[in-house]
C-alpha cells in the first residue's frame, strides 16, 4: 500500500472498528456501560437506558450495534466536516442572491452614510458603488 492520492481539502478513513461513542454517554466508561446494558435486554437498567438511547440518537435500542463500524457513513459526515474547515468561495449565484436583497440601500450621492466614514453604508461594511 503507497501513500493516499486525494483531492487537496479531503479527509477520508479507510479503516476502523466499532462504532463510535453515543454523544453524551459519560466518556468511555459511561459507553461501556451503555453497551453492557443494551447488550442484556434482561438487565434491570434496560427500559431506562434504552429510553435514553432513543432520546439521544432517534434509534430504537434494538438497532444498537457496537461493533458496526460504517466506514461510508463516516466520510460521508468527514466530506461535510471538509466543508465547515475549507469552505469554498461562493458561486455567482449565491453571490447574487445575497447582494440581491440588499439592493434597497442608498447608491451613491445618497445621505446615508456614517459620521465615521462616509464611503460605508450603515453597518453592512460593503462600500457604495460595489453593489
Amino acid at each position: 500500500m503507497g501513500p493516499a492520492e486525494l483531492p487537496e481539502k479531503t479527509v477520508r478513513c479507510t479503516d476502523g472498528a466499532n462504532r463510535g461513542p453515543v454523544e453524551d454517554s459519560g466518556g468511555s466508561s459511561g459507553y461501556r456501560r451503555i453497551v453492557e446494558v443494551l447488550g442484556d435486554p434482561g438487565h434491570p437498567e434496560y427500559e431506562d437506558v434504552a429510553g435514553w438511547y432513543k432520546y439521544a440518537t432517534g434509534e430504537d435500542a434494538t438497532t444498537f450495534a457496537p461493533t458496526v463500524f460504517d466506514a461510508s457513513a463516516l466520510n460521508a459526515r468527514l466530506d461535510e466536516l471538509a466543508l465547515q474547515l475549507w469552505p469554498e468561495p461562493p458561486t455567482d449565484g449565491e453571490i447574487d442572491a445575497v447582494v440581491h436583497s440588499v439592493h434597497w440601500f442608498p447608491g451613491p450621492g445618497s445621505r446615508r452614510r456614517t459620521a465615521a466614514d462616509p464611503g460605508r453604508l450603515p453597518q453592512t461594511g460593503l462600500r457604495q458603488g460595489n453593489l
